[in-house]
């Protein structure tokens, strides 16, 4: 058997060393590549965010999106406080204007709609026919039988409380609510009959077999939803960012917003003047 020279042993020592630091610093990199882009997004928007990651994901394989639900409110005072949330999206403009005017995030836009509803359980004897007049039934039910989000935690909270001011009922009511942190608590709620009724996002009740709308609201009394999305500013030159960011509003992002319930953004009841 030939012996190699000691020279040319320590060549090969040399060489598989270096070798595998450049492995390693190859993984590294591979690995700096893949962190996720985190995506904030108001818990409503649960259900129909998923499918437009997984859409956008079949155009953009090489993404790593990572959505974190929660209430707007929620979301936007972790930003506040630092979170690398590369994208926002609120049910409501309060928390886009107010991370704006911090100079936070920047160019927000609208990307779909929604509207209230009440929902009662499908198999809940509670029907539209005692509804008609909305102000005197709201009125007439048991105290904590309807359950709403915390207008203090949450937009769906903010635009129920504008509902029922609208209906002037809100002051009658106030005291007698059961109060949850966002839209799913809400949900969860009347779903599991912890309440029998609940002011829910029209979206909530759609493809919902336990749910049912009772009353859709008369439109002069609806609050005008707009779900909103703005990129953060540190992310503002990420490539995925920016094309995530513009697939919201495209027509197949769009087309899942309207099979999930939602108002599509080019709906003339909520965009136009």
């Amino acid at each position: 058997m030939t012996r190699l020279p000691k020279i040319y042993l320590k060549i090969l020592l040399l060489g598989c060393l270096l070798g595998s630091c450049g492995a390693e610093e190859n993984t590294a990199n591979t690995t700096a590549k893949i962190q996720p882009t985190i995506i904030f997004a108001a818990s409503s928007l649960s259900e129909p965010l998923y499918a437009i990651k997984e859409a956008f994901l079949a155009t953009q394989p090489t993404a790593n999106l990572e959505i974190s639900t929660a209430s707007s409110a929620q979301l936007a005072r972790q930003i506040i406080h630092g979170a690398p949330a590369a994208l926002f999206l609120s049910a409501n403009q309060f928390w886009i204007d107010d991370l704006k005017n911090k100079q936070l995030i920047s160019t927000p836009k609208p990307i779909a709609g929604n509207k209230l509803v009440l929902a009662a359980t499908t198999s809940s004897l509670t029907n539209t026919s005692i509804a008609l007049d909305v102000a005197t039934y709201i009125k007439s039910l048991p105290p904590f039988s309807l359950a709403i989000a915390d207008p203090a935690l949450s937009p769906l909270g903010r635009y129920t409380q504008t509902l029922l001011e609208r209906y002037d009922v809100w002051q009658h009511v106030e005291g007698h609510l059961v109060l949850a942190p966002n839209a799913i608590r809400t949900r969860a709620f009347v779903e599991t009959g912890q309440t029998e009724l609940a002011i829910l996002y029209h979206s909530d009740t759609i493809n919902n077999p336990r749910l049912k709308p009772v009353i859709n609201f008369a439109i002069q009394h609806n609050p005008k939803v707009i779900y909103w999305a703005a990129v953060n500013d540190s992310y503002k030159y990420d490539k995925i960012v920016m094309e995530f960011f513009s697939f919201l509003t495209s027509e197949k992002a769009q087309d899942i917003f309207t099979t999930y319930g939602f108002l599509s953004q080019n709906d003339a009841t909520l965009f136009n003047p």
